[in-house]
Protein backbone atom coordinates (compact mmCIF):
# COMPACT_ATOMS: atom_id res chain seq x y z
CA UNK A 1 0.00 0.00 0.00
CA UNK A 2 1.32 3.31 -0.99
CA UNK A 3 0.81 6.44 1.18
CA UNK A 4 -0.47 9.55 -0.52
CA UNK A 5 2.22 12.04 -1.20
CA UNK A 6 1.90 15.32 0.70
CA UNK A 7 3.26 18.29 -1.09
CA UNK A 8 4.71 21.02 1.14
CA UNK A 9 4.62 24.47 -0.33
CA UNK A 10 5.89 27.64 1.23
CA UNK A 11 2.31 28.88 1.63
CA UNK A 12 1.20 25.73 3.47
CA UNK A 13 4.27 25.79 5.68
CA UNK A 14 3.72 29.45 6.64
CA UNK A 15 0.05 28.76 7.36
CA UNK A 16 1.00 25.85 9.61
CA UNK A 17 3.57 27.95 11.48
CA UNK A 18 1.01 30.75 11.96
CA UNK A 19 -1.58 28.34 13.38
CA UNK A 20 0.94 26.80 15.79
CA UNK A 21 2.17 30.25 16.92
CA UNK A 22 -1.41 31.42 17.46
CA UNK A 23 -2.26 28.37 19.56
CA UNK A 24 0.90 28.73 21.64
CA UNK A 25 0.17 32.41 22.26
CA UNK A 26 -3.35 31.62 23.44
CA UNK A 27 -2.35 28.69 25.63
CA UNK A 28 0.90 30.06 27.00
CA UNK A 29 0.58 33.86 26.69
CA UNK A 30 2.22 35.99 29.33
CA UNK A 31 0.30 37.75 32.06
CA UNK A 32 1.41 41.09 33.52
CA UNK A 33 -0.82 41.82 36.49
CA UNK A 34 0.09 44.50 39.00
CA UNK A 35 -1.83 44.87 42.26
CA UNK A 36 -2.88 47.62 44.63
CA UNK A 37 -1.65 47.65 48.22
CA UNK A 38 -4.61 47.75 50.64
CA UNK A 39 -7.19 48.79 48.04
CA UNK A 40 -10.28 50.75 49.06
CA UNK A 41 -13.43 50.54 46.93
CA UNK A 42 -14.36 53.72 45.07
CA UNK A 43 -18.02 54.65 44.50
CA UNK A 44 -17.31 57.36 41.93
CA UNK A 45 -16.17 60.96 41.93
CA UNK A 46 -17.27 64.56 41.93
CA UNK A 47 -15.47 67.49 40.33
CA UNK A 48 -13.51 67.91 43.59
CA UNK A 49 -12.62 64.40 44.76
CA UNK A 50 -12.89 60.63 44.54
CA UNK A 51 -15.67 59.16 46.68
CA UNK A 52 -14.69 56.04 48.59
CA UNK A 53 -17.10 53.37 49.84
CA UNK A 54 -16.12 54.12 53.46
CA UNK A 55 -17.46 57.70 53.11
CA UNK A 56 -14.16 59.51 52.57
CA UNK A 57 -13.63 62.02 49.78
CA UNK A 58 -10.05 62.02 48.46
CA UNK A 59 -8.57 64.88 46.46
CA UNK A 60 -6.01 63.95 43.83
CA UNK A 61 -2.65 65.73 44.16
CA UNK A 62 -2.13 68.45 41.53
CA UNK A 63 -5.70 68.08 40.18
CA UNK A 64 -8.04 71.01 40.69
CA UNK A 65 -11.14 69.71 38.89
CA UNK A 66 -11.92 66.11 37.89
CA UNK A 67 -13.84 65.41 34.66
CA UNK A 68 -17.59 64.88 34.99
CA UNK A 69 -17.29 61.65 33.01
CA UNK A 70 -14.22 59.70 31.99
CA UNK A 71 -13.75 56.23 30.51
CA UNK A 72 -10.18 56.19 31.81
CA UNK A 73 -11.05 57.21 35.38
CA UNK A 74 -13.94 54.72 35.43
CA UNK A 75 -11.56 51.93 34.36
CA UNK A 76 -8.86 53.03 36.85
CA UNK A 77 -11.19 53.14 39.88
CA UNK A 78 -13.35 50.10 39.14
CA UNK A 79 -11.07 47.72 41.10
CA UNK A 80 -10.62 50.17 43.97
CA UNK A 81 -7.84 52.65 44.71
CA UNK A 82 -4.63 52.62 46.73
CA UNK A 83 -3.86 55.53 49.05
CA UNK A 84 -0.10 55.77 49.48
CA UNK A 85 1.66 57.23 52.53
CA UNK A 86 3.04 60.01 50.31
CA UNK A 87 -0.47 61.19 49.39
CA UNK A 88 -0.51 59.73 45.87
CA UNK A 89 -3.59 57.77 44.72
CA UNK A 90 -3.25 54.72 42.46
CA UNK A 91 -5.67 52.62 40.41
CA UNK A 92 -5.52 49.74 37.93
CA UNK A 93 -6.13 49.85 34.17
CA UNK A 94 -6.31 47.11 31.57
CA UNK A 95 -3.76 47.57 28.78
CA UNK A 96 -4.77 46.30 25.34
CA UNK A 97 -1.97 44.49 23.50
CA UNK A 98 -3.74 44.47 20.15
CA UNK A 99 -1.00 42.97 17.97
CA UNK A 100 -1.41 39.26 17.30
CA UNK A 101 2.36 38.81 17.57
CA UNK A 102 2.41 40.19 21.14
CA UNK A 103 2.67 37.29 23.62
CA UNK A 104 0.91 39.24 26.42
CA UNK A 105 -2.64 38.00 26.85
CA UNK A 106 -3.48 39.93 30.03
CA UNK A 107 -1.97 43.20 31.25
CA UNK A 108 -3.27 45.15 34.24
CA UNK A 109 -1.12 48.15 35.18
CA UNK A 110 -0.98 50.19 38.41
CA UNK A 111 -1.16 53.92 37.57
CA UNK A 112 -1.02 57.20 39.48
CA UNK A 113 -4.47 58.75 39.03
CA UNK A 114 -3.20 62.36 39.10
CA UNK A 115 -0.75 61.55 36.32
CA UNK A 116 -3.49 59.72 34.40
CA UNK A 117 -5.94 62.65 34.51
CA UNK A 118 -3.23 65.19 33.60
CA UNK A 119 -1.70 63.04 30.81
CA UNK A 120 -5.09 62.47 29.18
CA UNK A 121 -6.00 66.17 29.37
CA UNK A 122 -9.12 65.47 31.41
CA UNK A 123 -10.23 67.79 34.16
CA UNK A 124 -8.17 70.77 35.26
CA UNK A 125 -4.71 70.62 36.79
CA UNK A 126 -3.87 72.84 39.76
CA UNK A 127 -0.57 74.02 38.32
CA UNK A 128 0.87 74.94 34.96
CA UNK A 129 2.09 71.92 32.99
CA UNK A 130 5.72 72.03 31.92
CA UNK A 131 5.91 72.52 28.10
CA UNK A 132 8.10 69.39 27.85
CA UNK A 133 5.34 67.37 29.51
CA UNK A 134 2.63 69.01 27.38
CA UNK A 135 4.37 67.84 24.18
CA UNK A 136 4.29 64.25 25.40
CA UNK A 137 0.65 64.18 26.54
CA UNK A 138 -2.08 62.07 24.91
CA UNK A 139 -2.97 63.03 21.34
CA UNK A 140 -6.64 63.59 22.15
CA UNK A 141 -8.44 64.32 25.43
CA UNK A 142 -9.50 61.09 27.09
CA UNK A 143 -6.86 59.03 25.33
CA UNK A 144 -7.30 55.80 23.45
CA UNK A 145 -9.39 53.69 25.79
CA UNK A 146 -11.69 51.01 24.38
CA UNK A 147 -13.74 48.24 25.96
CA UNK A 148 -10.60 46.08 25.58
CA UNK A 149 -8.46 48.49 27.61
CA UNK A 150 -5.89 51.24 27.09
CA UNK A 151 -4.04 51.06 23.75
CA UNK A 152 -0.51 49.76 24.43
CA UNK A 153 1.32 52.52 22.51
CA UNK A 154 -0.35 55.31 24.46
CA UNK A 155 0.13 53.42 27.73
CA UNK A 156 3.89 53.16 27.04
CA UNK A 157 3.95 56.90 26.26
CA UNK A 158 2.19 57.52 29.60
CA UNK A 159 4.67 55.30 31.45
CA UNK A 160 7.62 57.36 30.17
CA UNK A 161 5.75 60.58 31.02
CA UNK A 162 5.12 59.30 34.57
CA UNK A 163 8.75 58.31 35.10
CA UNK A 164 9.85 61.80 34.09
CA UNK A 165 7.35 63.30 36.56
CA UNK A 166 8.66 60.99 39.30
CA UNK A 167 12.24 62.06 38.50
CA UNK A 168 11.06 65.66 38.91
CA UNK A 169 9.72 65.11 42.43
CA UNK A 170 6.27 63.66 41.58
CA UNK A 171 5.23 66.70 39.59
CA UNK A 172 4.53 67.63 35.99
CA UNK A 173 4.77 71.35 36.84
CA UNK A 174 7.72 73.39 35.54
CA UNK A 175 10.72 72.88 37.78
CA UNK A 176 10.93 75.45 40.55
CA UNK A 177 7.14 75.69 40.99
CA UNK A 178 5.76 74.27 44.24
CA UNK A 179 4.08 70.89 44.21
CA UNK A 180 0.41 71.34 45.05
CA UNK A 181 -0.91 68.47 47.15
CA UNK A 182 -4.03 68.41 49.29
CA UNK A 183 -3.56 67.77 52.96
CA UNK A 184 -4.47 64.20 53.84
CA UNK A 185 -4.95 65.16 57.47
CA UNK A 186 -7.54 67.89 57.00
CA UNK A 187 -10.28 67.96 59.61
CA UNK A 188 -12.55 70.17 57.48
CA UNK A 189 -15.76 68.73 56.11
CA UNK A 190 -17.52 69.48 52.86
CA UNK A 191 -21.16 68.53 52.40
CA UNK A 192 -20.92 66.34 55.50
CA UNK A 193 -18.23 64.15 53.95
CA UNK A 194 -14.85 64.21 55.71
CA UNK A 195 -11.91 64.98 53.48
CA UNK A 196 -8.82 62.86 53.74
Amino acid sequence: MRLPRVRFTTRRMLALVAVVAFLLAILHGRRIVEELRSPVAAKGWTEESLLLSDGRAIKLPDIKVLPLSSTALTEATRRGVELSHSGRVYGLVRVHHWCGNDPVREHIARVDLSYLVAFLGEGEVACQIDPVFRLRMADKPGGRFTKSGWEIGEYLQFRGWSRRADDQGASFAPQGEPLLMPSNHSSSQKNGTPEV
